[in-house]
């Protein structure tokens, strides 16, 4: 009876071990799932953090590109607006840009139009000395027409700036003049809106002014600059 009651209990105690030993395990293998599922997470949000990280970078590279460039943009279109006022014949100089037909300054960004000796010359009738006299009813002077007179053979008795600068493509032009010459209003009678022929023969005071004195004696005076 005695080695009954033994036994039992030794069976009740492996039992009992057993179980205990179950459990234990179980119980690693749960903090191991749980720790492997964290460690599954923190890496996920490692590498989401990483590429947000690399994607800001990327963009604020983009960003400081584009910013680069267009800094680099606007630097050499300064730089060409700058230097056109630039004399040809003098690089150290700058001479303002003029308006062949209207003797007008093209100043700040305008953009420099180019008209040729030849498309200039098909305006001829709206151009000329003689549309002038007979718009105006009046006879230019020999001296006020030669303020007006470029040196170009096509040319020749029309009412332009001496002052226009010309390129190899032409002469240059101001916006509104270069829209109002083109080819389908050659034989327009009207005028040019601001062109020199529509009335702007102004012309410059000479360099040395003769005068009568009270005593009806002749005098020169040469005009200061």
């Amino acid at each position: 009876m005695k080695r009954c009651h033994e036994a039992e209990s030794t069976h009740k105690a492996a039992t009992q071990k057993n179980n205990d030993n179950a459990s234990k395990k179980r119980k690693c293998q749960n903090e191991s799932t749980d720790a492997a599922a964290t460690r599954k997470n923190n890496d996920n949000a490692s590498k989401t953090r990483r590429r947000q990280r690399q994607q800001q970078n990327f963009n604020t590279m983009s960003h400081d590109e584009e910013m680069s460039h267009a800094i680099e943009r606007a630097m050499k279109e300064a730089k060409q607006i700058l230097h056109r006022t630039q004399n040809p014949t003098n690089p150290q100089r700058h001479r303002a840009i003029v308006c062949i037909i209207c003797d007008r300054f093209i100043i700040g960004t305008e953009k420099i139009h180019k008209l040729s000796s030849y498309q200039i010359s098909q305006h001829s009738n709206r151009l000329s000395v003689e549309t002038y006299k007979t718009y105006h009813g009046v006879e230019l002077k020999n001296k006020l027409k030669k303020q007006y007179q470029v040196n170009d053979d096509k040319l020749r008795n029309l009412l332009l700036s001496t002052r226009s600068r010309k390129y190899r493509n032409g002469y240059a032009t101001c916006a509104c003049c270069y829209k109002g010459m083109c080819q389908s209003l050659t034989n327009k009678k009207t005028l040019p809106k601001y062109a020199i022929v529509n009335g702007f023969v102004i012309g410059s005071l000479p360099m040395q002014i003769q005068f009568t004195t009270k005593d009806g004696n002749r005098k020169k005076d040469n005009r200061t600059q």
